[in-house]
């Protein structure tokens, strides 16, 4: 779990196969209904594992899905997202669930905050970078034209799932992004961490699940 000065505590867990625990870590909440929020680049593979777990935990939900990429980080998709949870009868025992990148982290933590003043959240990320930075530490906002992050807040999930499985379908170039992070952590966590890194850098690169493990439990 990752401790915050204030005493709260976030569990985060990194492994393969962890979509199908979805549904069990959710059940802890007892929600009586879920949105998952996905990217449209989130193969249906993983929406569909997700969505399957929550269903066999007896939790039914909807699947919003929005365009990939940062420009997505707008107050109109954000609004989208909450009027699609409305018209889906998401009640304060809800539960909202980012599945994604940092951009799906982002927008599912700033509705989690704000539709009905705040329902709760489980993030799944997808890709390496999500894990280190946009999943782990609460904060969260959308763009403006003026800027990058002008509006947000600070919400905790309830869990976060690292299922490394799902790197498996990411491309070479956003697995180098998150591994650019990784390191920088590395190199402020100490000599042994970053001594580890350069001695399975070649590990690293071809996505071993075992070394990336590690690597992501380093970066926390």
């Amino acid at each position: 779990a990752l401790a915050f000065p204030d005493g709260r505590r976030v569990p985060i867990r990194i492994g393969r196969g962890l979509l199908a625990d979805l549904g069990r870590t959710a059940r802890r909440l007892k929600p009586v209904r879920a949105a998952l929020v996905a990217d449209a680049g989130v193969p249906a593979r993983w929406t569909s594992a997700a969505l399957g777990s929550l269903a066999r935990a007896g939790i039914p939900a909807v699947l919003l899905r929005f365009p990939a990429g940062e420009s997505s980080k707008r107050l109109v998709v954000l609004e989208r997202l909450a009027r699609a949870c409305s018209r889906a009868g998401l009640g304060r025992d809800g539960l909202i669930v980012g599945l994604g990148g940092g951009v799906a982290c982002d927008l599912a933590a700033c509705l989690a905050a704000l539709y009905l003043r705040g329902v709760p959240l489980i993030l799944l990320p997808t890709t390496l970078l999500a894990p280190a930075d946009a999943a782990i530490g609460g904060k969260c906002g959308v763009d403006l034209p003026e800027g990058k992050n002008l509006l947000g807040t600070v919400r905790l999930p309830a869990a976060v799932l690292s299922d490394l499985n799902t790197l498996r379908t990411l491309p070479a170039r956003r697995r180098r992004e998150g591994l650019a992070e990784i390191v920088k952590c590395g190199i402020l966590d100490g000599t042994a961490s970053f001594g580890w890194m350069e001695s399975r850098a070649a590990a690293l690169r071809r996505g071993a699940p075992a070394a990336l493990e590690r690597a992501l439990g380093i970066a926390l």
